[in-house]
């Protein structure tokens, strides 16, 4: 056997069992994929390349004894270590055990800034309840539960329209667990949506990058400057759990499962509806639509009888002269046909049957020749098991790429999302006669106009107000948060850390979010003089920025000089929120 004839053997990532300093990284893909192990002698055993035992991380054994005391023991625990993991990966087991922890961690940290938040008030005591509701009664948060407990009424004020009514509703439902107090339905309701948004967001960052970047991930979120927030009774935490379900859903090709996620996004809030964007960009890259060629050549059928076609059309008597029909031929029929990949001799050429499937895990052509698995089995050895994507139909040829039965019925789900869109203008035109009050709502109470991306950040940058005061501290958190998030979207794109060609998803739906966030901006005046107004909160959402964050924060001093400036931030900001200070 040729090294040519060989199917090329896929590098194993380490597991965090390999790792010398206990930092925790990326499983065999193919189990975190799929969900079953590879099979033996494949050269992806979850043990050692000799196949052995895993290697022990001698220095990083505390930290794994204090993960396994708290509980953590999938985290604890090198992938393999177990005879239960050694049967089946358990990847949502794991993401709901990190997402728990880091869940648990933010609660301690904020109950700890709720206690020290009051040194030097010279105030009357508090008791924990009236502590516990401030979280629940600040700027915004009244609105939701109003609209929970009312609905949205017919009156000349249409200032509830610009609150999307995805979030009252959950509150109503939860009302009667919490003994009839919206205030505590709606901490109920946002605190289980940011629980469900880490173990989501964590599954996902696992799923693109690796275990390690994936826990950096999470954690970065909720130690953002305002990731107090996504505590708090607001709808960041339920808008960012249904946006990376749905992108969840979209990266494994479950159309109509996104289109339901979507359609819910849209409900929650107006930036939901750029989930289209983001569908038909990922439908149409797993379709080989943006690919002309490539979805030319999938038409075999329509190849043929083209050709055919062509073929009889030149070689008609009727044309003037044999010779000037045979230069035609071999001046433009016959280049265009070889640039479609049809000749006259093969007739259509398989590409996927001369140098394998598109590996998009990997950006190259996987080593898949047709022959592959009959030359590995005569020789004794396991080929490669494929991707989920190059999993083969019973009954097809190895090398063919075999799709999801059904056609392009997975395509209409697209609509589902504006249809959501559509069911809150339908709500605005019941209570105010007026399908678009949750945007000239905007524009009246809060001065939100549209506007071309760039002025917003402009007009903060050039008047940012006297240093060291209110407006000038507000302007630059909100002036700095839009730079880091297009700093870390152009990093996905260009750079070391930059994405692979199939993850184009996250930075094209980042950019999308960032630039509808700062096109809709509080125009500067004297009376409100907050270009960027709450840009800092609504940042949140970009989870494909927090996504290269951790992917980045891989080196030590990068992370701690984060996670200092960061949690420090926070700290200053959940405090002066509780006074009931203005933060975004």
């Amino acid at each position: 056997m040729g090294a040519a004839d060989r199917p090329r053997r896929q590098e194993r990532p380490a597991t965090l069992g390999d790792t010398a300093a206990g930092e925790t990284a990326l499983t065999a893909p193919e189990a975190d994929l799929s969900g079953t192990q590879s099979p033996p002698g494949s050269g992806h055993s979850t043990e050692g390349r000799a196949g052995g035992p895993p290697a022990e991380a001698g220095e990083g054994g505390w930290r794994r004894a204090l993960l396994a005391t708290l509980g953590f023991d999938a985290l604890a625990r090198p992938a393999g270590a177990h005879p239960r993991d050694q049967a089946r990966d358990r990847p949502w087991r794991r993401a709901g055990l990190a997402g728990l922890g880091v869940f648990t961690a933010s609660k301690v940290g904020l109950a700890a800034v709720s206690a020290s938040a009051w040194i030097g008030d010279q105030g009357p005591g508090r008791s924990m309840r009236q502590v516990a509701r401030l979280w629940a009664t600040q700027y915004d948060s009244p609105w939701f539960t109003a609209i929970a407990e009312h609905g949205y009424q017919r009156a000349a004020d249409a200032s509830p329209a610009a609150f999307f009514p995805l979030y009252p509703v959950m509150i109503r439902l939860v009302t009667p667990l919490c003994l009839g107090r919206p205030w505590a339905a709606a901490l109920l309701v946002a605190n289980t949506a940011l629980l469900a948004a880490l173990v989501l967001l964590f599954r996902l960052a696992e799923h693109e990058l690796d275990r390690a970047a994936a826990g950096r991930t999470v954690f970065y979120l909720v130690a953002f400057p305002t990731g107090f927030f996504l505590s708090a009774a607001y709808n960041e935490g339920l808008f960012i759990a249904l946006l990376v379900a749905a992108v969840y859903c979209l990266r494994r090709e479950h159309w109509w499962r996104a289109g339901a996620l979507g359609a819910l996004a849209a409900t929650a809030r107006s930036a939901g509806i750029l989930l289209v964007l983001a569908f038909a960009f990922e439908y149409a890259r797993t379709h080989d639509l943006l690919r002309p060629r490539a979805w030319f050549r999938s038409q075999s059928y329509f190849r043929t009888r083209a050709y055919v076609r062509a073929r009889h059309l030149v070689n008609r008597p009727s044309y003037v002269g044999t010779h000037a029909v045979r230069a035609w031929q071999k001046m433009l029929i016959n280049p265009l046909f070889a640039a479609i990949g049809v000749t006259r001799k093969s007739g259509p050429i398989d590409r996927d049957r001369e140098s394998g499937p598109i590996d998009r895990n990997r950006k190259t052509r996987a080593d898949w020749p047709a022959n592959a698995h009959r030359r590995a089995q005569a020789a004794g050895g396991h080929p490669a098991e494929p991707g989920p994507r190059q999993r083969r139909a019973p009954g097809a040829e190895p090398g063919r790429r075999v799709r999801r039965p059904g056609g392009h019925w997975g395509a209409l789900a697209i609509l589902l999302i504006p249809a959501g869109l559509g069911a809150v203008m339908a709500a605005d035109w019941f209570a105010y006669r007026d399908p678009l009050a949750f945007s000239h709502t905007q524009a009246t109470h809060w001065g939100r106009h549209p506007a071309w991306p760039w002025r917003a950040p402009i007009d903060a940058a050039r008047h940012p107000g006297p240093w060291f005061t209110e407006v000038w501290a507000h302007n630059l958190l909100e002036l700095a948060t839009v730079v880091l998030l297009g700093v870390l979207l152009v990093l996905a794109l260009a750079g070391p850390w930059r994405l692979r060609r199939d993850q184009m998803l996250f930075p094209l739906l980042g950019a999308a979010l960032l630039v509808f966030m700062i096109s809709f901006p509080s125009r500067y005046t004297h009376d409100i003089p907050y270009p960027l107004l709450s840009t800092s909160r609504i940042g949140l959402e970009i989870f494909p920025a927090f996504l290269m964050l951790g992917k980045i924060g891989g080196r030590p001093w990068l992370d701690r000089a984060l996670l200092a400036a960061f949690l420090g931030t926070q700290g200053v900001l959940a405090a002066h929120f509780l006074h009931s200070g203005w933060v975004a």
